[in-house]
Protein backbone atom coordinates (compact mmCIF):
# COMPACT_ATOMS: atom_id res chain seq x y z
CA UNK A 1 0.00 0.00 0.00
CA UNK A 2 1.40 3.89 -0.66
CA UNK A 3 1.92 6.11 2.17
CA UNK A 4 -1.32 7.95 1.05
CA UNK A 5 -3.32 4.99 2.09
CA UNK A 6 -1.59 4.26 5.17
CA UNK A 7 -2.61 7.95 6.70
CA UNK A 8 -6.09 7.79 5.30
CA UNK A 9 -6.05 4.11 7.59
CA UNK A 10 -4.28 5.43 10.53
CA UNK A 11 -7.00 8.83 10.62
CA UNK A 12 -9.94 6.08 10.81
CA UNK A 13 -8.65 4.53 13.43
CA UNK A 14 -8.22 7.44 15.52
CA UNK A 15 -11.82 8.93 14.77
CA UNK A 16 -13.17 5.56 15.82
CA UNK A 17 -11.46 5.17 18.78
CA UNK A 18 -13.14 9.15 19.99
CA UNK A 19 -9.37 10.23 20.48
CA UNK A 20 -10.37 12.86 18.39
CA UNK A 21 -13.69 14.20 17.40
CA UNK A 22 -13.23 15.34 14.03
CA UNK A 23 -16.22 17.73 12.27
CA UNK A 24 -17.01 16.76 8.84
CA UNK A 25 -19.93 17.84 6.56
CA UNK A 26 -22.34 15.46 4.84
CA UNK A 27 -25.33 16.66 2.73
CA UNK A 28 -24.67 20.43 4.22
CA UNK A 29 -24.72 19.47 7.74
CA UNK A 30 -21.55 19.32 9.90
CA UNK A 31 -21.61 16.21 12.16
CA UNK A 32 -19.61 15.99 15.69
CA UNK A 33 -19.92 12.55 16.75
CA UNK A 34 -23.69 12.50 17.72
CA UNK A 35 -24.56 15.81 17.31
CA UNK A 36 -25.42 17.82 13.99
CA UNK A 37 -25.64 21.24 12.98
CA UNK A 38 -28.52 22.41 11.00
CA UNK A 39 -28.75 25.88 8.45
CA UNK A 40 -31.85 27.11 8.89
CA UNK A 41 -33.89 30.49 7.46
CA UNK A 42 -32.78 31.99 11.46
CA UNK A 43 -29.08 31.03 11.72
CA UNK A 44 -28.09 27.45 12.64
CA UNK A 45 -29.62 24.69 14.62
CA UNK A 46 -27.76 21.99 16.46
CA UNK A 47 -29.67 18.35 17.36
CA UNK A 48 -28.55 16.07 19.43
CA UNK A 49 -28.66 12.55 17.09
CA UNK A 50 -28.38 10.07 19.74
CA UNK A 51 -31.55 11.50 21.80
CA UNK A 52 -33.30 12.91 18.93
CA UNK A 53 -33.60 15.97 19.90
CA UNK A 54 -33.31 20.15 19.14
CA UNK A 55 -30.34 21.08 21.58
CA UNK A 56 -29.99 24.99 20.64
CA UNK A 57 -30.32 27.74 17.59
CA UNK A 58 -27.70 29.72 17.35
CA UNK A 59 -26.69 33.32 14.81
CA UNK A 60 -23.15 32.39 13.88
CA UNK A 61 -21.78 28.62 12.52
CA UNK A 62 -18.87 28.46 14.98
CA UNK A 63 -21.39 28.99 18.03
CA UNK A 64 -23.26 25.81 16.48
CA UNK A 65 -19.86 24.06 16.64
CA UNK A 66 -18.71 25.03 19.62
CA UNK A 67 -22.11 23.15 21.46
CA UNK A 68 -22.28 20.54 19.16
CA UNK A 69 -18.58 19.88 20.73
CA UNK A 70 -19.23 20.56 24.02
CA UNK A 71 -21.97 18.49 23.64
CA UNK A 72 -20.05 15.43 23.00
CA UNK A 73 -17.66 15.85 25.25
CA UNK A 74 -19.65 16.91 28.33
CA UNK A 75 -23.11 17.43 29.49
CA UNK A 76 -21.97 20.41 31.59
CA UNK A 77 -25.03 22.85 30.67
CA UNK A 78 -22.76 25.85 32.00
CA UNK A 79 -20.52 25.51 28.84
CA UNK A 80 -23.42 25.38 26.70
CA UNK A 81 -25.12 28.39 28.06
CA UNK A 82 -21.90 30.35 28.42
CA UNK A 83 -21.40 29.87 24.72
CA UNK A 84 -25.11 30.76 24.06
CA UNK A 85 -24.67 33.68 25.93
CA UNK A 86 -21.40 34.91 24.02
CA UNK A 87 -23.65 34.35 20.74
CA UNK A 88 -26.50 36.08 21.43
CA UNK A 89 -23.82 39.62 21.97
CA UNK A 90 -22.24 38.68 18.79
CA UNK A 91 -25.47 38.77 17.18
CA UNK A 92 -26.11 42.39 18.80
CA UNK A 93 -22.90 43.54 17.81
CA UNK A 94 -23.33 42.49 14.16
CA UNK A 95 -26.86 43.99 13.68
CA UNK A 96 -24.82 47.18 15.38
CA UNK A 97 -22.36 46.74 12.46
CA UNK A 98 -24.59 46.63 9.45
CA UNK A 99 -26.42 49.40 11.04
CA UNK A 100 -23.74 51.45 11.71
CA UNK A 101 -22.25 50.84 7.94
CA UNK A 102 -25.84 51.36 6.32
CA UNK A 103 -26.19 54.60 8.23
CA UNK A 104 -22.56 55.81 7.02
CA UNK A 105 -23.08 55.29 4.01
CA UNK A 106 -26.40 57.10 3.33
CA UNK A 107 -26.32 59.84 5.88
CA UNK A 108 -24.91 63.42 4.64
CA UNK A 109 -23.91 65.04 7.26
CA UNK A 110 -20.32 65.13 7.77
CA UNK A 111 -20.31 65.28 11.83
CA UNK A 112 -22.50 62.51 12.32
CA UNK A 113 -20.50 59.94 10.37
CA UNK A 114 -17.49 60.71 11.90
CA UNK A 115 -19.71 59.81 15.21
CA UNK A 116 -21.41 57.12 13.18
CA UNK A 117 -17.69 55.66 12.25
CA UNK A 118 -16.81 56.06 16.05
CA UNK A 119 -19.46 53.85 16.93
CA UNK A 120 -19.06 51.50 14.05
CA UNK A 121 -15.67 51.08 15.06
CA UNK A 122 -16.92 50.00 18.78
CA UNK A 123 -19.07 47.76 17.75
CA UNK A 124 -16.34 46.13 15.13
CA UNK A 125 -14.15 45.71 17.95
CA UNK A 126 -16.22 44.20 20.69
CA UNK A 127 -17.98 41.98 17.91
CA UNK A 128 -14.65 40.69 17.09
CA UNK A 129 -13.36 40.13 20.58
CA UNK A 130 -16.19 38.15 21.06
CA UNK A 131 -15.74 36.55 18.42
CA UNK A 132 -12.19 35.38 19.33
CA UNK A 133 -13.82 34.19 22.80
CA UNK A 134 -16.38 31.85 20.88
CA UNK A 135 -13.84 30.26 18.70
CA UNK A 136 -11.35 29.40 22.02
CA UNK A 137 -14.10 26.73 22.78
CA UNK A 138 -13.46 25.26 19.81
CA UNK A 139 -9.58 25.12 19.89
CA UNK A 140 -8.53 25.37 23.12
CA UNK A 141 -11.20 22.90 24.98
Amino acid sequence: MTSATHLVQALEEIIEDGVVQLPYTKGGDIYVNHSMVQKSRRGYVVFDTKLKKKLCETFSKTAAVAVAKLNTHSFDNRNIKDVLNIDNQICKWYMDCIFFRNSIETTEDDFRKDVLQTRYDIAYEKFYRLKQDLESYLYDK
